[in-house]
């Protein structure tokens, strides 16, 4: 049994049909979805939200496909989200240009439900499950799945307003400050078996005497991301757990 994540998936594609088509696809799997019309707006989108795919057409007007994933790739903050690219059997240059920039595969149109789905279940496939064996956890703390949710949900409604505080600085920080929470939080999720809040905890305890500004800041929202999941996760962890 593992506590597995609702993606949150970012569709960037001009062509409004198209984008519609992907969106009701996803949302059927469950995945919480995200749209843009242009590369502008994406770049919008992701300034304010971390998310865990993004599928980008290449063909888009002002910025194509390509040039989008270029600035993703160079900017820190967003330069490890996976990126799948929509594209036609007519572009395949502009595909290996793309898989040098490092993407995380692509789908050609017209494209099947059951493509998108086996790509986006792949790149899920190698995303950290926010709890890889609760009941093993449960036991250990010798506690119901109840006392089990309410635990959780104390630690993502307690530490969300402390991130979110951070990150309003915008780089002032103290570096002592900043590794005293991240400890912190690294400790209560190896308590809790939260993998993938303690390996983004961990990653940011890392980073701290070496990263800039936006690395911290891309630390920040990785675990502000994580801990919204599991605060969303919480009310229906009965029913989520497989």
């Amino acid at each position: 049994m593992s506590i597995r994540k609702r993606l949150k998936i970012l569709v960037v594609e001009d062509d409004f049909a198209f984008r519609t088509l992907i969106k009701n696809i996803l949302q059927h799997a469950h995945h919480q979805i995200m749209e843009a019309d242009r590369g502008q707006k994406a770049l919008e989108i992701l300034e304010k939200t971390k998310v865990d795919i993004i599928l980008l057409d290449i063909m888009m007007p002002a910025m194509s496909g390509i040039a989008l994933l270029r600035l993703l790739r160079s900017d820190p903050r967003m330069s490890d989200t996976a990126v799948l690219f929509c594209t036609s059997l007519s572009e395949k240059k502009t595909v290996q240009e793309a898989v040098s920039l490092g993407i995380n595969g692509y789908l050609v149109k017209p494209i099947s439900a059951k493509s998108l789905r086996e790509k986006v279940n792949k790149v899920a496939g190698e995303i950290r499950p926010i709890a890889g064996n609760p009941r093993r956890t449960m036991a250990q703390l010798e506690v119901n799945i109840g006392s089990y949710r309410e635990l959780l949900l104390a630690f993502a409604q307690g530490t969300l307003p402390q991130l979110r505080e951070l990150q309003s600085r915008e780089g002032n920080w103290n570096s002592m400050e900043l590794r005293d929470s991240f400890q912190s939080i690294v400790a209560t999720a190896d308590n809790l078996g939260l993998d993938s809040i303690k390996y983004a905890a961990t990653q940011a305890l890392t980073a701290i005497s070496s990263a800039a500004p936006d690395t911290m800041c891309k630390h920040l929202m990785n675990l502000e991301l994580e801990l919204e999941r599991l605060a969303e996760l919480v009310p229906g962890l009965f029913y989520t757990t497989v």
